[in-house]
C-alpha cells in the first residue's frame, strides 16, 4: 500500500475539478494504480480552503464503505495538497448522469445509487 506521495510515479490526468486535478499514481514497486488529488498550495492558501480541504480528507478517511473512496495517505508540500485513494476508473456519479439521457435515472437505477449513499 501507499504510505506517501514520493512512493508513486504520477501519470495522465483522470480529471479536472473546480480545485485541482486528479491523476493516476503507479506506485514504484508494486505498480499497483491509485488516483492522486493534486490542489495547488497557493489556490487552497488564496481561497482560503485549509478547513474543506482537511475536512474532505478527514471524511474520506473516515468512512468505509464499498460504495466510498478509500483515502490511503494526504500530504502537503510547498507546491500542492495531494490526496491518494483507490483509482476507479469507471468515472463518478455525475459523469454517469451527464452519460445518460437527459441526467435522469430511471427509478431501478436511481433507488439503487440512493440505496449506496
Amino acid at each position: 500500500t501507499v504510505t506517501k506521495v514520493n512512493d508513486l510515479r504520477l501519470g495522465r490526468v483522470v480529471g479536472v475539478g473546480a480545485f485541482g486535478v486528479v491523476r493516476v499514481g503507479r506506485h514504484r514497486w508494486s505498480g499497483e494504480r491509485y488516483a492522486v488529488k493534486l490542489i495547488p498550495r497557493r489556490f487552497v492558501e488564496a481561497k482560503q480552503l485549509w478547513r474543506h480541504t482537511r475536512r474532505e480528507a478527514a471524511a474520506l478517511a473516515a468512512v468505509s464503505s464499498p460504495f466510498v473512496l478509500r483515502v490511503h495517505c494526504a500530504q502537503v508540500d510547498h507546491h500542492a495538497v495531494y490526496i491518494v485513494t483507490d483509482l476507479l476508473p469507471g468515472g463518478d456519479l455525475h459523469r454517469m448522469l451527464n452519460a445518460v439521457g437527459g441526467g435522469m435515472l430511471d427509478e431501478r437505477a436511481a433507488a439503487f445509487y440512493l440505496g449506496c449513499m
